[in-house]
């Protein structure tokens, strides 16, 4: 069953002593947080942290490009951007998708 991305948002929290980060939460919990967002030519890179084991990676990859980088981000990065490239820092894997905006 796809995911409904209205039941998500995005925020993004910089306390003062701490790394600073991206999460996306559903209900108040997060599930799913983003180290940061790294522009390095056409490719941006995405290192993410999953927090809800029962999403998939399309499911990861939908949240970042509708919830993230489309509503709270406001495409920010189109036209700028060409890939995503989203690693997931438990297993290293990465994951190049075009990107759409």
């Amino acid at each position: 069953m796809p995911l409904n991305f209205d039941d998500y948002e995005a925020s993004f929290y910089d306390k003062e002593g701490e790394d600073s980060f991206y999460a996306i939460e559903k209900e108040g919990q997060g599930v799913l947080r983003i180290k940061s967002l790294d522009l390095g030519g056409n490719v941006l890179h995405c290192p993410f942290e999953l927090r809800d084991a029962s999403l998939s990676h399309d499911d990861v990859a939908g949240l970042v490009y509708v919830v993230l980088l489309g509503k709270f981000l406001r495409r920010r990065y189109m036209g700028r951007a060409k890939y995503v490239d989203l690693e997931d820092l438990s297993t290293g894997v990465v994951q190049r998708n075009i990107y759409l905006g």
